[in-house]
């Protein structure tokens, strides 16, 4: 009988185990969810007036028609919106007070994991500085800058900047990993004789490292 009874004590155990680890699963799922619905709904704000998604081959300059004046009213911090198809990256930019706020917060303010891609403090918000910053977290759903890794090659990929009066086209020219360090003091260090850069910069495995994907600016359009 004892024998049976620590057999079903172990059961109960196992399956009490497994219940906790299919609830942490659902509320992990859940989190990712609830930020990814929100950037999903902001996508309605880049649409034209009819409510189709223009695209390059729907207007000669490129310049996609994102409804600022809705962005700005939900949060007056907005920037910009950023796009590149290949990675997965298509989300509104914003520039907070600090470096801080943003890194767990979505664009409209609510506390999550994912946070919102923001630019360093320090910049200027019209990308007419030197070099220009954009932080983003590594996702494990690839939400986010989540799909900026060395396992894959990006060199040469375009990436979109739009703001309120013009748009800017960027090419990857390189990805690597760089002390966090490098990356908060790298806006001092500038080389005024090469283009305008911009990095996107994410966190890796290595809480001292961060995975940074530099850009060079190619042309920009009026709107």
């Amino acid at each position: 009988m004892k024998k049976y009874m620590k057999e079903i004590i172990l059961l109960i155990v196992c399956i009490a185990v497994f219940a906790g680890a299919i609830c942490a699963l659902i509320g992990i799922w859940n989190i990712y969810h609830k930020g990814q619905a929100e950037y999903e709904d902001l996508k309605g704000f880049a649409r034209d007036p009819d409510g189709e998604t223009e695209t390059d081959s729907d207007s000669e300059d490129g310049h996609e028609m994102i409804d600022f004046g809705g962005l700005k009213a939900l949060n007056p911090d907005i920037v910009a919106w950023i796009r590149c198809e290949e990675l997965g990256i298509d989300y509104p930019v914003v520039q907070g007070a600090d470096n801080d706020y943003y890194l767990h917060r979505t664009f409209t303010g609510e506390d999550h994991i994912a946070g919102c891609i923001f630019m360093d403090c320090r910049n200027s918000a019209d990308f007419s500085d030197q070099r220009t910053i954009l932080y983003g977290h590594n996702m494990k759903d690839g939400s986010m800058f989540g799909r900026l890794n060395s396992e894959i090659d990006i060199t040469g990929k375009e990436v979109l900047v739009f703001l309120p009066e013009q748009t800017i086209y960027y090419t990857v020219i390189s990805s690597n990993y760089v002390p966090a360090d490098d990356v908060r003091y790298c806006l001092e260090n500038l080389d005024m004789q090469r283009d305008k850069e911009l990095m996107l910069s994410t966190c890796s495995n290595d809480v001292t490292v961060r995975f940074v994907v530099t850009c060079q600016q190619q042309r920009q359009n009026d709107s």
